[in-house]
């Protein structure tokens, strides 16, 4: 799965912007993180269409760059992260980037981005 990420001078309205713009292509959002620092802006979108919002973001102006992510399932008991990020640094696979995509009552669909998605894959092949 594909990952996009938006970074961008931040400013009033961005997120407005940026939704705005998706929603008129009918590409619809599954996920958003957002954080702002130091008067800058970064976006992580997984969308339904990664192309096609690639290609509008793009087309507005913004830089986009996508990365390959993996899609996690992990049972939502204590220590069960814990257990995923063991394994990764045991393997010597660091994690790039993490968030939660969705949760239920029993478990948690987190979005991973690591410095080996293929080994990162194989390593934890009980959680894809």
């Amino acid at each position: 799965m594909n990952e996009l990420t938006v970074i961008t001078k931040d400013h009033v309205g961005l997120l407005a912007e940026v939704s705005e713009l998706l929603g008129k292509k009918k590409i619809r959002i599954e996920s958003l993180h957002a954080d702002a620092s130091r008067g800058t802006a970064i976006l992580r979108l997984y969308t339904e269409s990664p192309a096609k919002a690639k290609a509008a973001l793009k087309g507005a102006g913004f830089e986009v760059m996508d990365s390959a992510i993996l899609v996690i399932r992990v049972d939502d008991k204590p220590g069960k992260l814990a257990r995923v990020a063991r394994i990764l640094s045991d393997n010597g696979i660091n994690m790039k980037n993490l968030y939660l995509l969705k949760q239920d009552k029993s478990e948690k669909l987190f979005a991973i981005e690591t410095t080996d998605n293929d080994a990162a894959r194989k390593a934890l092949k009980d959680y894809v």
